[in-house]
């Protein structure tokens, strides 16, 4: 009886181990973003900076035609203009970002198609939203560039992003539907 007793707990137990396997709610784990760099053609406190770019490689990639949107939130000294379709370029990276050849992709304003990348300014936050049909591969890099340093829509604004007073703990934030975060610091001189 009590060798029925301890295979019948033994069998219950493995049991279940299984069913806690394949019926346990699965979390999902943002990665950080590596090589993550702003480059700015001017630090100079309360100036439009022209032009810069801002990359990084994105561990998990972002999905084509997905909620996988990309939020740059810029801290509270930098002044952003409206967004405007020639202010900006996205541009992927076939390989991580030391690497990468980079294809343009179409910005608009407007909602994601098949066409064009949506961008969406708000306040210091930059949103942007995959094509329905382009992503970006797992490991490859992701850069924007922005104002007078623009091509693929026009040349954009010199006022794009504005530069705060300065001081040594301006960042921006980087988050998003795509799952991977990272800051980068800016010193604005």
């Amino acid at each position: 009886m009590i060798k029925n007793l301890k295979k019948f707990v033994s069998s219950l137990t493995i049991v279940a181990i299984l069913v806690t396997m394949l019926y346990a709610p699965q979390t999902a784990t943002a990665a950080t973003v590596t090589n993550a760099k702003a480059t700015f053609g001017r630090l100079k406190e309360s100036v439009a900076n022209q032009f810069g770019t801002l990359q990084f490689d994105s561990p998990t990639g972002i999905q084509a035609g997905t909620s996988d949107d990309v939020i740059l939130t810029f801290s509270s000294d930098f002044v952003l203009a409206a967004e405007a379709a020639a202010n900006f370029d996205i541009e992927l990276g076939d390989a991580a970002c030391a690497t990468a050849a980079f294809t343009d992709q179409v910005v608009d304003t407007a909602p994601a198609d098949a066409d064009n990348w949506s961008v969406d300014v708000t306040g210091d936050v930059i949103t942007i939203e995959p094509e329905t049909d382009v992503g970006l591969t797992a490991g490859f890099c992701f850069r924007l560039v922005w104002g007078t340093a623009t091509s693929l829509s026009g040349t954009g604004a010199t006022d794009t992003i504005t530069n705060g007073p300065e001081d040594d703990d301006d960042t921006i934030v980087i988050s998003g539907g795509f799952a991977d975060s990272g800051t980068i610091t800016v010193d604005i001189i």
